[in-house]
């Protein structure tokens, strides 16, 4: 698999992270902890099993990819974000 490849299947993976996470942030009031009658709701409880689905699916893919495209990607952003605040 070609890098580029991995790369797009990165960020579809990523996606569906921050996806989920941004669904499951929806029921957060404060900073504080999320109260017990919302963690039981059907709702939040959907989104909490979205989430755990999705960062699974992410830690399988990370764990088998291969490191040298990870290391890429990684020094990639790095540069990126180094660029990006001169």
């Amino acid at each position: 698999m070609s890098y580029r490849k991995w790369l797009s299947m990165y960020e579809v993976v990523n996606e569906s992270v921050d996806t989920a996470s941004l669904a499951l942030n929806e029921f957060r009031t404060s900073a504080a902890l999320i109260p017990d009658e919302v963690k039981f709701s059907p709702e939040f409880m959907s989104a909490k099993r979205s989430y755990n689905v999705a960062f699974k699916i992410l830690q399988d893919f990370n764990k088998n990819s291969p490191k040298e495209y990870q290391k890429r990607r990684s020094d990639e952003w790095r540069s990126a974000k180094i660029s990006a605040n001169k």
